[in-house]
């Protein structure tokens, strides 16, 4: 190996590990949880996503145990674990495949008419390829095909 590539090694792990360092670092954001009955707005980045009126997912069976049930299947997301609980609300960070960034994923049951409110959200950067939408669809998808919620109209 000559010095050239190993200092390019060398540069190509160190700035790996800065990337990691910064992944792991992000505290959590403002302005997370519930605010005003509802989950926060996206800011307007691409790298955030939120379900609207009418796009929630509704509960198949508007009962605790329904949504007790969709936490769990939170929980069992790859690289996803709950951070915060409460009767109605969870935020959970879910950690990206590659550099392991986090992302937060906030659900919010609206019982009075059985929805759920969904929001994912980068902790860092404007853009995230895609990323916290197919997490949305992923778990709009595995909630459905538990039969937790009711398929959309």
């Amino acid at each position: 190996m000559t010095i050239r590539t190993a200092l390019g090694l060398l540069a190509a792990v160190g700035a790996w590990g800065g990337v990691w360092f910064v992944a792991q670092s992000a505290p959590v954001p403002d302005g997370l949880g519930v605010v005003d009955g509802e989950l926060a707005p996206c800011p307007g980045t691409p790298n955030c996503v939120r379900t609207e009126d009418g796009g929630h997912l509704v509960l198949r069976d508007n009962t605790e145990a329904t949504w007790g049930r969709l936490v769990e299947l939170v929980s069992s997301m790859p690289r996803t674990r709950i951070a915060r609980e409460t009767d109605r609300y969870i935020r959970a960070e879910a950690r990206t495949a590659v550099f392991r960034f986090i992302d937060d994923l906030e659900l919010l049951w609206l019982q009075d008419s059985g929805q759920v409110q969904v929001r994912s959200a980068s902790r860092l950067g404007a853009g995230d390829l895609g990323v916290n939408a197919r997490r949305l669809e992923q778990l709009r998808s595995l909630a459905r095909e538990a039969g937790l919620t009711l398929p959309p109209d």
